[in-house]
């Protein structure tokens, strides 16, 4: 989810909420462990390109944030799973909007989202055995959303609005927008035999081999 305001014909600001949440599973006998929950708050430049009469909007954007991590839902206290922590973050994307009307647009993109690596631990309290590791949760995610333009755009010289909106090609607009969609994680090493992914993924990692 996030909001976004035009301030020119091509340029704008977008502030974006993401949140994923990879199960930690083990290779042994007690599979799921935890999940790994990641809320990111992006702020973005996003550069538009409309096209025609302004229905169709190619655009690209970059960002940066930050990115808030934790271990919840832990399904054995036989294993203690860590790796909180919070890291910068930054994102990068490509896509488009349809203007179904003059306040509606619908549309696709591809985002990738960037972090640093973070620490992690798993104890298991039976053997007493520490397994050290790190996760990355970069990933590449393709979504779908839609963007709603609250309000009438104003006219070209400022004095009152606009009786016939162009779609995008007004200059300043303020938009809601919300996503959907799936990711892929580039890396599921979390330490040991234990992994991070997508839950019921079953998409090797970029580079893995089953």
């Amino acid at each position: 989810v996030g909001l976004g305001y035009n301030f020119s014909k091509h340029f704008g600001v977008e502030l974006q909420g993401v949140g994923t949440e990879p199960d930690v599973r083990s290779d042994g006998a007690f599979g799921k462990l935890a999940e790994y929950s990641n809320i990111s708050v992006f702020g973005s430049l996003r550069y538009r390109y409309p096209m025609g009469d302004g229905r169709f909007v190619p655009w690209g954007l970059g960002g940066i944030g930050w990115s808030l991590n934790a271990i919840n839902d832990a399904t054995t206290p036989r294993v203690k799973v860590s790796g909180d922590g919070s890291t910068i973050a930054g994102t990068l994307a490509l896509g488009f909007d349809y203007f179904l009307a003059d306040d509606v647009a619908v549309g696709a993109s591809a985002q990738s989202f960037i972090y640093p690596s973070i620490d992690t631990e798993v104890f298991n309290k039976d053997t007493g055995e520490h397994l050290h590791g790190s996760n990355n949760l970069t990933s590449m995610a393709l979504l779908v959303h839609i963007r709603v333009f609250p309000g009438k755009p104003r006219s070209a010289d400022g004095t009152g609005v606009q009786r016939e909106a162009f779609f995008d090609t007004d200059e300043r607009r303020y938009y809601l927008f919300g996503t959907g969609g799936d990711h892929v994680f580039f890396d599921d090493k979390y330490g040991g035999g234990v992994t991070a992914k997508a839950a019921g993924s079953a998409i090797q990692p970029y580079g893995a081999t089953a």
